[in-house]
């Protein structure tokens, strides 16, 4: 009770259709975490081809809204031309209405949510309640060095790695670093992702499941997250089986 109070679902009755129907249907509704450099867009195609997923990115939903004409879409236009961020309510009701138009498909939720709120906004939407909640763990030092060393030409689009793809020596003086790979942004991103991750696993009763990628090849972690995914689910909200406080 104490959970249903805290994340009030929009309506109990269908929350909880939602979520029994969905695990009858063998429906997945899979999101996909992971800090920057983790290999998220990878396995991302790994889990659509295979499951046949409906790959659901909130900034692409955002960025199709902005070329829309619509009220919601002026919304959003004057939050992005002050600089700030596009309040929550708006993002979980852009994701609502696209899941919307897919019907009883199998999805996947890319990098989303990013924060306790979004978290407890996806929590009380019996259409966005997961079937499955998955991290794919790395370590900051190997991602720093991953990311870190990649350099850009801004004169072909070329990406390359000092060193697993050095430039070649006749362009070595005119690539880049971007501003996303210097050290010092990588780590505060890194930061923030893990600060808000075991938030987002605390709404959800620590249900997130986390794939330790580090030293394991691409084909090793899909393997991870298809047996992840042989489970019906691995989330089991509170309001059903509340947590019972610990007699100490």
């Amino acid at each position: 009770m104490q959970s249903l109070i805290k994340y009030q679902p929009k309506s109990p009755l269908k929350y909880l259709s939602s979520y029994f129907g969905d695990r009858k249907k063998n429906l997945f509704k899979l999101v996909l975490l992971g800090a920057p450099g983790a290999g998220k867009g990878t396995q991302a195609k790994h889990l659509v081809s295979k499951y046949s997923l409906k790959h659901i990115s909130p900034g692409n939903l955002l960025r199709e809204e902005m070329n829309r004409n619509s009220p919601i879409t002026a919304q959003i236009k004057d939050y992005v031309s002050k600089g700030q961020l596009v309040p929550d309510s708006i993002v979980i009701k852009l994701i609502e209405n696209h899941i919307a138009t897919i019907g009883d498909s199998n999805w996947l939720l890319d990098g989303f949510p990013r924060s306790e709120s979004q978290a407890a906004a996806l929590r009380a939407s019996p259409d966005l309640f997961p079937t499955h909640i998955v991290e794919l763990k790395v370590d900051q030092e190997a991602v720093v060095q991953r990311l870190g060393g990649r350099r850009f030409d801004p004169i072909t689009g070329n990406t390359y790695h000092i060193i697993y793809d050095p430039p070649p020596p006749d362009i070595a003086d005119r690539v880049v670093v971007r501003t996303d790979d210097r050290e010092d942004v990588i780590r505060e991103r890194f930061r923030v992702y893990a600060e808000n991750k075991d938030l987002v696993d605390k709404v959800f009763n620590h249900s997130v499941v986390s794939i330790n990628c580090e030293g394991q090849t691409i084909d090793e972690v899909s393997l991870q997250l298809d047996r992840v995914l042989s489970m019906p689910s691995t989330i089991h909200p509170s309001i059903i089986m509340p947590e019972r406080n610990k007699k100490q």
